[in-house]
């Protein structure tokens, strides 16, 4: 259903202060330097588990991102009601979905359109920012229709090859999602979410273990907000990077263990990453995953 025509503030604050944005752009480019270090100068235990980290990451995302954000009642409610000194939706848009084709795996694809014209179709795709084919693993259509209803798409040029411009939509992704889950109603949409699923005999949204979320009272649901919430954190720390290139290939042990560097032979010895970040990329490991998870488990 469409969503209520909502008048725009005047005054909207930034999701992302200027001195923060310019500190995460810092700390993006010199992550990315040390994950580039690791994918060229191949230490096989190292990116075994930076790529084991990313797919656990990812389980979380599909369950707690693309599932639960991924639900109509919810996005409508959101649509319809969420407005604060930070997001504010712009008028007579709606988020809707189309059947996708081959390129999205034939699954649903969310889009923006208007109830002022019905010409008015906004994707992401045609946009230029969602590319499949740059970024393997980008399915965040559902994140982008949102960003395109509150405008926050404007500030950035559709450059999905720029890893910085790409990373950077996605810290401005986690900082709407946080916004829209600290809401006061949030907890009530979701429950209503979770009911209207039962109602309706829709499929069930599922955990990290693709088991069916349990939410019949208000502790299994702080549980769940809980775990959108660390997720969140996940993604801003490290989880970025699923999103951005194609690392399942990247960090694939069927490269070449010596590689060309201006002309020369790689020298292990000379281009090993430093004891400081190996062990500041191992604590961001598995170990850590499941600590960071440990007491949310069903």
């Amino acid at each position: 259903m469409p969503g209520k025509k909502l008048k725009k503030r005047t005054k909207k604050q930034p999701l992302i202060e200027e001195d923060e944005r310019k500190i995460l752009h810092s700390r993006i480019v010199e992550e990315l330097n040390e994950y580039d270090k690791i994918v060229r100068y191949y230490d096989d235990a190292l990116k075994e588990e930076e790529l084991e980290d990313l797919e656990s990451f990812n389980r979380f995302a599909f369950a707690y991102i693309n599932g639960i954000f991924g639900s109509g009642y919810l996005r409508n409610k959101i649509v319809e009601n969420l407005k604060t000194d930070k997001l504010q939706p712009k008028e007579d848009l709606y988020t809707d979905i189309m059947e996708s084709e081959a390129e999205f795996d034939e699954s649903d694809h969310w889009i923006v359109r208007s109830d002022a014209d019905t010409e008015i179709e906004i994707c992401s795709d045609d946009q230029g920012y969602q590319k499949l084919d740059i970024n393997f693993n980008d399915t965040l259509c559902q994140s982008y229709s949102l960003m395109n209803i509150y405008g926050l798409l404007d500030k950035f040029n559709p450059e999905p090859s720029n890893r910085i411009n790409h990373i950077m939509i996605q810290m401005e992704m986690i900082a709407m999602y946080r916004e829209i889950v600290m809401h006061k109603k949030f907890t009530v949409w979701l429950k209503e979410t979770f009911v209207d699923i039962q109602n309706r005999k829709l499929p069930a949204l599922l955990d990290e273990n693709y088991e069916p979320l349990k939410w019949g009272d208000s502790k299994k649901l702080q549980e769940i907000i809980e775990k959108i919430l660390q997720t969140l954190d996940q993604w801003e720390e490290f989880g970025y990077i699923w999103f951005t290139g194609n690392p399942e290939k990247e960090l694939s042990q069927d490269r070449h263990k010596r590689i060309k560097n201006g002309g020369k032979k790689y020298n292990p010895q000379k281009n090993k990453v430093s004891k400081s970040k190996t062990k500041r990329k191992k604590a961001k490991g598995k170990t850590r995953t499941k600590k960071r998870y440990k007491s949310y488990k069903n």
